[in-house]
């Protein structure tokens, strides 16, 4: 199974909270894992806002990030290209998005991935049933297999 993770499931890998167990589950079936070109940046801003809110410690800090950067090298990372940006720009018009949503979603379309995993529910309320096809804007059969952990 190729697996793409966004932030918001990855770093669940690394900070103990609810659908953590399930995540590693999924980690460990796959053959592959990708993340886009953004996860490193947003996981380090996510574990410093987790430190600065008391959410987890100094120590918890240093092991997630030391842990993070070890599996980083492991991970199939896509490039930020111009088919990226395009399709990025399309998404983010199409639907209002944050920045850094956009280019996520734009990450997950690019792998070709069999399974989407994401906690967060802004991106999976983006999708719907229509005609036995799960759809993303235009309809992409396969790729938006979701997860919501």
């Amino acid at each position: 199974m190729k697996l793409f993770l966004d932030t918001s499931s990855l770093i669940k890998k690394y900070i103990e909270e609810s659908g953590s167990d399930k995540l590693i589950s999924l980690i460990m079936e796959a053959n592959e894992v990708t993340i886009s070109p953004i996860t490193k940046i947003e996981f380090f801003s996510a574990l410093s806002r987790l430190l600065h809110t008391g959410y987890i410690d100094k120590e918890s800090y240093r092991i997630a990030s030391h842990e993070f950067e070890i599996d980083y090298k492991d991970f199939n990372i896509i490039l930020f290209q111009e088919s990226i940006e395009n399709l990025a720009l399309e998404l983010l018009r199409t639907y209002n998005l944050k920045t850094l949503d956009s280019i996520q979603l734009a990450s997950v379309k690019q792998s070709e991935s069999s399974k989407f995993v994401t906690s967060d529910k802004n991106y999976f309320s983006l999708t719907k049933l229509k005609n036995g096809h799960k759809v993303y804007g235009r309809e992409i059969p396969r790729l938006w297999n979701k997860l919501i952990l």
